[in-house]
């Protein structure tokens, strides 16, 4: 090979290593301007950063997430399960105004449900066969409570039965069934719990957060 030749190629590789710095240079500008155009990234993450520091004590310690989109827009909510243990539900927090606000916390055994971009949550417990169901709305940085529905048992004659009760007010078995179909037997609700969660710890090496 002439020496001119090696120089041509030579500067040929010099240009795809250049070429391939500049798309490198380019992805990792792409990736900075994504991070300040999804400011709720960086809020949840500092979130658990500082929720994981604060855990060290024990208290917190296991704790998992999941990002998930539960009201319409394209910001997702971040839920919180601490444990899966009979009386722990899931905190559910949102990106409102510039801050992270907890909507509450719903659900038992570290599960909850909600309809997927309907802004609609499912709160479910029970003990000792008595029911309680809250369903709310998520609406403008709150969790509003559109009905609750209490089922009791009751015994009377010798037969087992229950009592309903819907927003405290006592009703029929009929009335009650037909308010729970269109409420939960209706909508197409996820299940999600502490089991599908990341560690809280992993935070940081999350995609949804580090983008």
């Amino acid at each position: 090979m002439r020496e001119g030749e090696l120089l041509e190629d030579l500067e040929r590789e010099d240009e795809k290593t250049a070429s391939a710095a500049d798309m490198a240079g380019a992805r990792k500008q792409n990736k900075s301007e994504d991070m300040q155009q999804a400011p709720y990234a960086q809020a949840y993450l500092e979130f658990l950063t500082e929720y994981a520091q604060n855990s060290k004590d024990g208290k917190g310690q296991g704790a998992r997430f999941s990002l998930v989109f539960v009201d319409d827009n394209d910001i997702p909510e971040l839920l919180l399960m601490e444990d899966d243990c009979h009386a722990k539900g899931v905190k559910v927090f949102t990106y409102y105004q510039d801050q992270v606000v907890e909507l509450g916390a719903f659900g038992s055994f570290g599960l909850m449900q909600y309809v997927e971009r309907a802004g609609l949550i499912f709160s479910h417990y029970m003990g000792h066969g008595e029911s309680d169901n809250d369903f709310f709305e998520i609406k403008e940085g709150q969790a509003v409570l559109i009905c609750n529905m209490h089922s009791t048992p009751h015994r009377k004659n010798g037969i087992d039965t229950s009592l309903y009760e819907i927003d405290g007010v006592a009703v029929n078995e009929k009335t009650y069934r037909a308010r729970w179909k269109a409420l939960y037997e209706d909508q197409d609700y996820v299940l999600i719990g502490y089991k599908d969660g990341t560690p809280v710890e992993e935070a940081a090496e999350s995609e949804w957060l580090r983008q």
